[in-house]
């Protein structure tokens, strides 16, 4: 059977072609998994594009030969089917003349000649959701095509949610945002933890599933955010610093996208398991029930930072062919401002200063009748700041005191 001829890497059709970041190569016999991989990449904001998009009555060679000329980057599905085509294998072969191709096996098969020296994506059997490949792959694709769509899928904290302007705090070292659905997190890359997280929450339609899958954001390399290994075997939790379901509102899909993106590890610190479980949960479960009066609540939130924290988990690390000490550490408290506009259109807050190490030392915690007495772990703005070295602006310092009664 004949080669198919060489497509060119120029358009050649007069027609709009789509402006895409990835553009998907596979065997008809792997469309499954091409169509959870591209509904996955656009969930993490990729403009995709494999030829089931193409519409009735377009000249499908013309248009593949357009896409794949203008794609940013081409992601090649290698199978044992894909590596029996001819076309799959050329445009792999185009992909790579042009420095665009990020390769991806779903099965055993060997690569063809010339592709197996290339660093490749494992996912064989992958059916959807967490794989530890899954980081490799969209790290690779993001080195040729950041998401375009970012955007629209990771808008961030909206500063205007209450109607009125109310900043991110600023902090007091080196800080960078990475943006959500429905919330942001300020991450401190020394720190590998965040500064804090700041959400906008609303009433709820529905309530989506609870997440479970643990994912990397793969805009932030791994080296400067947590991973599983700074919680399993610690004896302390993956402790969300704004919970899964608070920014799981809104129509079925967006609810469902912030869920997947609260469980990002920039979302957590590790909190004792009686601080996550029961007085950061007593205080999450007021918070949410603010929502019954309150059509909008900001909250902030986060650990409290200190130089003096104590090491966690492994004394040494090695990160590429660097050895880093002491490089990530325990806070010892954890503290939340939420922010409401009430009827007269003042703003009100309401924050809480929760002591981690205080929480450690004591014993026998279930028995103690006030260990989830917000009244006494409620403190003000300016208190806060002092704490945290955060500043939250002068329109935060000067609202009225929510009253937690």
């Amino acid at each position: 059977m004949p080669m198919p001829k060489p497509l060119p890497v120029e358009p050649i059709t007069a027609e709009p072609l789509p402006l895409v970041d990835v553009f998907i190569s596979y065997s008809r016999h792997d469309a499954a998994i091409a169509a959870r991989l591209a509904t996955t990449l656009r969930d993490e904001g990729f403009e995709v594009w494999f030829d089931q998009h193409i519409r009735a009555g377009a000249q499908w060679e013309v248009t593949l030969r357009g896409v794949l000329a203008t794609a940013k980057s081409v992601l090649v599905l290698w199978s044992e089917r894909s590596v029996q085509s001819r076309w799959v294998i050329l445009e792999a072969r185009i992909a790579l003349k042009t420095r665009r191709l990020v390769p991806v096996k779903i099965d055993g098969c060997a690569l063809p000649p010339g592709f197996s020296t290339l660093e490749t994506a494992l996912l064989p059997g992958w059916a959807g959701g967490d794989h530890p490949e899954l980081q490799v792959l969209l790290a690779g694709l993001a080195a040729l095509a950041p998401p375009s769509r970012v955007d629209t899928v990771r808008p961030g904290f909206d500063t205007g949610f209450l109607g009125t302007e109310i900043n991110l705090p600023a902090v007091p070292g080196v800080a960078d945002e990475f943006r959500y659905l429905h919330f942001s997190v300020v991450m401190n890359p020394a720190r590998r933890l965040a500064w804090y997280s700041a959400a906008n929450l609303a009433p709820r339609e529905a309530d989506a599933l609870r997440g479970d899958r643990w994912l990397a954001d793969p805009m932030l390399p791994n080296a400067f955010q947590p991973h599983n290994s700074h919680y399993l075997g610690t004896g302390y939790d993956r402790g969300h610093l704004t919970r899964a379901k608070a920014v799981s509102w809104g129509p079925e899909r967006l609810a469902t996208l912030a869920n997947y993106q609260a469980f990002f590890w920039t979302n957590t610190a590790p909190q004792h398991p009686e601080m996550n479980r029961r007085w950061w949960a007593a205080v999450e479960h007021w918070e949410d029930a603010l929502l019954s009066i309150y059509d909008r609540v900001v909250s902030f939130s986060g650990p409290a930072l200190r130089d003096d924290d104590p090491v966690h988990g492994d004394i040494e690390q090695m990160i590429g062919r660097v050895r880093t000490r002491q490089a990530f550490r325990l806070p010892g408290a954890f503290w939340k401002l939420i922010v409401v506009r009430q009827v007269d259109c003042a703003l009100a807050t309401a924050g809480f200063w929760l002591d981690q190490t205080a929480l450690v030392a004591v014993t026998a915690l279930r028995h103690r009748a006030a260990d989830t007495d917000l009244a006494g772990w409620q403190v003000d703005v300016a208190t806060l700041e002092a704490r945290t070295g955060l500043d939250f602006g002068e329109r935060l310092r000067v609202a009225v005191a929510l009253s937690i009664d």
